[in-house]
């Protein structure tokens, strides 16, 4: 039997990865083995930020979920520990945006490339000036895994993403994120019968909730 994964395993695996993450950076830091585990979390929800971008039926109100709760979960972080601190859904966010602009120039009559340019250079800029959580190449991994819709030459443009990223963040730890690269290889591009689309935006905010509470509880 070929083994596959459809979307809602790897939410799933992508949740669980990312609570895993967090507990060994916010309360176990010398137990290295939580944040490799950790490490495929990104490369998974970025996927799966691609393929969202390519089958929703609603582009803006896929945006707008995204967009609003990580506006919201920024903040709350920003207000609990006076640190300034942009979530990963605000990466995505950005990522989207690139990847709705491809879309557009590439359906215009007109040649608007150009445009694209620009708003790869602004992003950059911005970037420099606001600190994203993965930075502008974290930004540009949905974007590069979306410009194929062939399944080998996407996990290839994935993969080398994910190069690119490791190598910019300079950080032997984000090597082992390359080992999101079979796990996303085995999706069956299907959906999966249960509808996790609540359960994944909510799982965000409450698991730090769940971590913090832990916190409290051990320390």
């Amino acid at each position: 039997m070929k083994l596959q994964l459809n979307g809602n395993c790897l939410k799933i695996i992508a949740m669980i990865s990312m609570f895993i993450d967090h507990l060994g950076f916010f309360i176990f830091p010398d137990i290295i083995i939580l944040r490799i585990v950790g490490r495929i979390s990104f490369p998974i929800y970025a996927y799966l930020i691609s393929e969202g971008c390519k089958y929703t039926k609603n582009r803006t109100n896929y945006f707008l979920r995204t967009f609003i709760l990580g506006l919201i979960c920024s903040i709350a972080y920003i207000i609990a520990t006076h640190e300034v601190f942009l979530c990963i859904l605000l990466t995505f966010s950005v990522s989207m945006l690139i990847i709705y602009l491809i879309d557009y120039v590439k359906k215009s009559p007109t040649n608007r490339f150009p445009l694209l340019i620009i708003a790869l250079i602004i992003t950059l800029y911005i970037c420099n000036v606001i600190e994203f959580d993965y930075g502008f190449f974290g930004i540009l991994v949905p974007v590069i895994t979306y410009l194929s819709d062939n399944k080998l030459f996407k996990i290839s443009l994935f993969g080398i993403s994910l190069l690119i990223l490791t190598f910019n963040l300079e950080s032997i730890l984000e090597l082992y994120s390359l080992i999101s690269i079979p796990i996303v290889a085995i999706y069956d591009e299907t959906k999966g019968k249960l509808n996790l689309k609540l359960i994944s935006y909510l799982f965000y905010p409450v698991h730090f909730l769940v971590i913090y509470a832990i916190k409290i509880v051990l320390f």
